[in-house]
């Protein structure tokens, strides 16, 4: 009985550090890329605006 509560906890140790890890995956792209992605689109936005 006690071996199965531990490998179940083991389950959910892993699932939950799947899920830090898809997390911190994501704010590192949207910290990094959406600068990069700002950046691209201020000249389309500036052109937009003077034609």
């Amino acid at each position: 009985m006690s071996e199965n509560i531990k490998t179940r906890r083991t389950m959910l140790m892993l699932i939950a550090a799947g899920l830090a890890a898809a997390v911190g995956v994501l704010l590192k792209v949207i910290v990094i890329d959406l600068p990069k992605v700002a950046d691209s689109m201020i000249p389309v936005l500036k052109i937009m605006a003077t034609s």
